[in-house]
């Protein structure tokens, strides 16, 4: 699971390091948690399992292809939001 303000790009890995990006694990319970965001509008976007996302070489191109199926989320002050989500076909497959 990937989230960035929306506009951001990744154009190189000191943008994906950046604390613009976060990244979480899904427990087993299929919940994420994502603490200490501002406020402000957000793309989420759930990877499959098979994708190794490595904050230290970002493959930009990836990461554009998946934004295309990210979902976007407003966050207001001091708010708390549950998004659903289906994760993101694998690269050049279906869901």
């Amino acid at each position: 699971m990937e989230i960035r303000p929306q506009g951001q790009r990744a154009s190189s890995p000191e943008d994906a390091e950046s604390s613009r990006m976060r990244a979480a694990r899904v427990g087993r319970d299929g919940r994420y948690l994502l603490p200490g965001l501002r406020p402000g509008r957000y793309y989420v976007v759930a990877l499959p399992p098979a994708v190794r996302w490595d904050f230290q070489q970002i493959d930009v191109a990836l990461l554009e292809r998946f934004a295309a199926e990210a979902t976007a989320v407003t966050l207001g002050e001091d708010e708390r939001r549950q998004v659903d989500l289906r994760v993101a076909a694998p690269a050049g497959g279906q869901h």
